[in-house]
């Protein structure tokens, strides 16, 4: 015991002095590197006469003086490292400063017990931070390549495991009845990052129930067949051979991973079927071994190791990266058979599989419309309610024109079209005036049938005159029946709408309940297509508009003029006010619904609701501090702004961006640069084709390569 206690103390004793060694040197780093920077770039605000924001930098790092002012030191990284402060007009410091400062900062804050999440910053709310110019200039000085990570598959490529599994056992299990461990939940940034996810107690448990039901549909079927080589082993129980175990073990592991399995994997589930036979009777322990295989790492993850600091991701692994970034499921045969045939690992390999891939139309790709979903956020039309008492109030009749998933199903088409077009995609998407109608009546499949039947089935609600009265006045087209049909585009009103953001299911998206939310249609121009940065709401602020249902809604945003919130909201108001063009149904108008406060005060019965009238539209907005020259500028419509942006290259540049962010689960960095400039490339000289585009980013460096990763893995 005394030992122990002196081996306690000993260790405590030496990490007391790696302690005061580290803060010693956080002094030294602070007063040779950190305090130039400083003062270089943040005295002039910060100093102890009249400071920005109340906000004074400690002029030494003394031990006590660093602890006395974490709460400064806290303030200074999340300014810096959200790329807020030095502020936009301000001299920047270069990246390589601002990782020094970052560094110092970090450790500082470690020594003083404060916790700095690495994940945090890797965020996909953290995509625009990287200077735009920086990262096209070609000029990153740093090799690229993706951390190597363990990245949690997606909900539908765990549904097509299991679906496969099922289908290749022949079992009874109806795979719409497998409940998904997880699901991914779109939000206004991408969902499927490779940090956002880990896979918890409450995931396994259900991942075990799958599993659990499976391995005995799957045991149950082979025992029913009596002369199954598999089943005679097993019934050789606990006297069973190494060579039957192997003969069991081999060719069930490899149906369920759809792979050879490897000599050590056969040594390791080879010893566990065997010790399960010892001790559990034999329908047990082959089930348990079955459940065994299906909590294979591949089977919840997508691994990307790498041998040595930096290096091309094996070909095995790379199929499947590549399968799972445009499929959303396993390789597919050819894939696999480029594998075991050795003939996929080259960068010119990997090529020709992304091509055939892009190329196949057989091929599902649900990533390519995946992207678009959030990209625009389009599909969270479905899940903005809109109560009776409001539509009554507009003059819509219940069940009638609003139908927001028929909205976002011919959003779904218009893109479709657009990708199999496959060019100037960006400028298609903002300013086309295809639309489609009411193309979720019928599955793709139905329309072998002739044209006429198809009507017929599809469209019962067409009324006597032959016109849809219901869902088209929103698009503001009259249609005949003999006209219609599904995927046959038509064309809106060209002076009234174009594109993706003036189709129904984006503006009720980026609206509320009740009314419209041009503050969060400029933020969404602003991060998606502008590239900037809006910082969030500060939690001392009460983001409301003044309820004043007689104003219009630009009236009632004259709170945001404030000069402590114009500073954010100059970046989104101006963008999103044009939209006005649109009610928070989608549909066009001319005037603004506001209530008649005098005309209500005189209804004598309750139950009439308000009186309503209307207000002019204002539409004059713009954009301000793009960092373009010659973007910048008044705007008087929604379509003379969407023009603006889609004639922009630094839209189309952001673009890249978002696609980057998508189908490589991270965000850029400056390393990225040239990967970036490549693609963007790609995608101008063959005419705007996301084919192409998707060509040059999945056979880059930032795709291929994997370096270790130095993020800490834990909290402290």
């Amino acid at each position: 015991m005394r030992h122990i206690l002196m081996l306690v103390v000993s260790l405590a004793g030496a990490a007391v002095v790696e302690a005061e060694e580290a803060i010693t040197q956080r002094g030294a780093e602070f007063k040779s590197v950190v305090a130039p920077l400083l003062n270089r770039y943040c005295a002039d605000c910060h100093g102890e006469k009249n400071p920005e924001a109340d906000l004074t930098l400690p002029k030494a790092a003394g031990t006590a003086l660093e602890r006395a002012n974490v709460a400064v030191w806290k303030r200074v990284y999340e300014q810096l490292e959200n790329g807020q402060m030095p502020p936009e007009e301000a001299k920047q410091p270069t990246s390589a400063e601002r990782r020094q400062l970052l560094t110092w900062l970090k450790g500082t804050l470690t020594d003083a017990g404060v916790y700095v999440d690495p994940f945090k910053l890797l965020s996909p709310a953290r995509g625009n931070w990287v200077n735009h110019e920086a990262l096209f200039s070609s000029r990153s000085g740093e090799t690229t390549g993706t951390p190597d990570r363990v990245w949690r598959v997606t909900n539908t490529a765990y549904q097509q495991f299991m679906e496969r599994v099922i289908k290749q056992f022949r079992i009874d299990v109806n795979p719409l009845t497998i409940t998904h461990p997880w699901k991914l939940q779109p939000g206004h940034d991408f969902s499927d990052y490779s940090t956002s996810h880990r896979v918890g107690e409450a995931e396994i448990a259900v991942h075990l129930r799958n599993c659990e039901r499976v391995a005995q549909k799957i045991w149950s079927n082979i025992k029913g067949h009596q002369t199954s080589p598999i089943k005679l082993a097993i019934e050789a129980g606990k006297s069973a051979t190494r060579s039957q175990i192997e003969g069991v073990v081999k060719p069930l592991f490899e149906k369920i991973l759809n792979r050879p399995m490897e000599p050590a994997e056969l040594a390791r589930y080879g010893d566990f079927l065997t010790n399960n036979l010892r001790i559990m009777e034999t329908d047990e322990a082959v089930e348990q071994f079955l459940i065994g295989v299906m909590f294979h790492p591949e089977v919840l993850y997508r691994l990307e190791p790498v041998e040595g600091a930096r290096a091309m991701l094996a070909p095995r692994p790379l199929a499947r990266s590549l399968a799972l970034t445009l499929t959303d499921r396993e390789p597919d045969p050819v894939l696999l058979k480029a594998v075991t045939d050795r003939r996929f690992g080259s960068r010119d390999e990997v090529r020709q599989h992304v091509e055939r891939l892009l190329d196949d139309d057989a091929v599902p790709k649900p990533r390519l419309l995946g992207f678009f979903h959030e990209y625009f956020n389009y599909t969270k039309a479905v899940d903005i309610f809109k109560c009776q008492t409001t539509l009554k109030e507009l003059g819509i009749p219940i069940r009638g024109d609003y139908q927001p998933s028929v909205y976002v199903a011919d959003t779904d088409r218009l893109i479709e079209s657009i990708l199999q077009d496959d060019k100037h995609v960006l400028r298609e998407l903002l300013t086309s005036t295809r639309m489609f109608v009411l193309s979720n009546r019928t599955p793709a499949s139905a329309r072998t049938t002739s044209e006429k039947r198809l009507r017929e089935k599809a469209l019962p609600d067409f009324g006597h005159t032959g016109e849809q009265k219901l869902v088209l006045s929103t698009y503001e087209v009259s249609i005949t029946v003999e006209d219609w049909l599904d995927y046959k585009p038509m064309n809106m009103p060209a002076d009234h709408r174009m594109g993706v953001l003036t189709h129904p299911s984006w503006l009720i998206a980026h609206g509320t309940n009740f009314e419209n939310h041009a503050i969060q249609r400029g933020r969404w121009i602003r991060e998606k297509l502008l590239g900037g940065v809006v910082p969030e709401v500060p939690v001392t602020v009460n983001a409301a508009l003044p309820d004043e249902p007689d104003q219009t809604l630009r009236a009632r945003m004259r709170v945001t003029r404030d000069a402590y919130c114009w500073k954010c909201h100059r970046l989104m108001d101006p963008l999103g006010l044009p939209f006005e063009q649109y009610d928070h149904l989608g549909r066009y108008r001319s005037a603004e619904i506001v209530v008649d406060q005098t005309a209500t005060q005189r209804l004598k019965d309750p139950t009439k609701g308000r009186a309503m009238t209307t207000a002019p539209l204002d539409l004059s907005g713009g954009i301000e501090l793009s960092g373009v020259p010659g973007l910048d500028g008044p705007v008087q419509t929604p379509l003379e702004l969407i023009r603006k942006l889609a004639d922009s290259e630094r839209v189309e540049q952001v673009f890249v961006r978002h696609v980057f962010r998508y189908f490589l689960g991270r965000n850029e960095t400056l390393a990225d640069g040239p990967t970036l400039v490549a693609a963007h490339k790609a995608y101008r000289e063959n005419d705007g084709s996301l084919k192409s585009l998707l060509v040059s980013l999945l056979t880059s460096d930032s795709f291929l390569l994997r370096t270790h990763a130095v993020e800490e893995r834990t909290r402290p």
